[in-house]
């Protein structure tokens, strides 16, 4: 049998005017962590040798990062290694970063990463995103579609937004929005068949209104209050800003709304 294979990962920021960085992986263990300054990309790969070696494409200020499918000898090894990446991406410059991912298991700490946009589509698997520390750029969109995953995000007042849309079917989604708000928030979720659990920082206000359909189910915590046709906290209602506002749609599944 084949051993495992560690390829390095070092990729300098390009000088390009526009950076986008793209992780298109299949089934892997994806950890993403902030750097220093520069490498613009850097880690490791793991994987049974021969087997969905590392692919990198550069063209102007974007980077791409997938795996080569064309290398089949001990892809039976598949069933008792998953590849893992193990990266930090630096501060330098300010970038777009996309994750295409199939059925896999990632985590991602985007504390003080300067992103202006983040784009993830998630077929199956299990996603965490944790921003840590506040963004330094302002990210026009957060844009997030998932089938069958398990969702957790953290600390989404620190990525420093002012779009978020987020797109499900079956999955549960436990939605974070500590930190803090420096502008305000509009977040749009829908879901089908999910269970979406909203947590919010009482000193934050918010605003949520909830467009469930029969079959959907609406747990509201204490201190929210009903004021034209959505729900409100005490902050909302004393005028404080910025403010977050959050429209959910849940077809057939569950809201959950809690202060903390």
């Amino acid at each position: 049998m084949d051993g495992i294979e560690i390829t390095p990962i070092e990729i300098p920021f390009p000088s390009a005017s526009y950076l986008d960085l793209k992780l298109a992986l299949g089934a892997c263990r994806l950890n993403v962590a902030p750097g220093g300054n520069q490498p613009w990309v850097s880690g490791s790969y793991r994987h049974p040798t021969g087997t969905l070696p590392l692919l990198i494409e550069e063209k102007d200020g974007s980077v791409k990062l997938s795996q080569e499918y064309r290398k089949l000898r001990g892809i039976g090894q598949m069933a008792d290694f998953v590849p893992v990446f193990d990266l930090a991406l630096g501060k330098e410059r300010p970038y777009r970063l996309s994750l295409e991912g199939g059925a896999s298991e990632s985590r991602f700490d985007l504390g003080g990463l300067p992103l202006r946009r983040l784009v993830v589509r998630q077929g199956a698997g299990k996603v965490d995103i944790d921003f840590s520390a506040q963004n330094p750029e302002v990210m026009d969109l957060l844009d997030l579609e998932a089938g069958a995953v398990g969702l957790a995000m953290a600390n989404l007042a620190n990525a420093n937004c002012t779009e978020m849309v987020i797109t499900g079917g079956a999955a549960s989604y436990k939605l974070g929005f500590g930190g803090t708000l420096r502008r305000d928030l509009n977040v749009s979720v829908t879901a089908g068949m999910a269970s979406v659990e909203i947590e919010v920082p009482a000193p934050t206000a918010v605003k949520v209104l909830s467009e469930g359909s029969v079959g959907a189910s609406l747990k509201v915590g204490d201190g929210f209050t009903t004021r034209e046709g959505a729900l409100w906290n005490p902050a909302a209602m004393a005028g404080s800003t910025p403010a977050l506002t959050i429209r959910a749609k849940i077809t057939l599944g569950s809201l959950q709304l809690r202060t903390i």
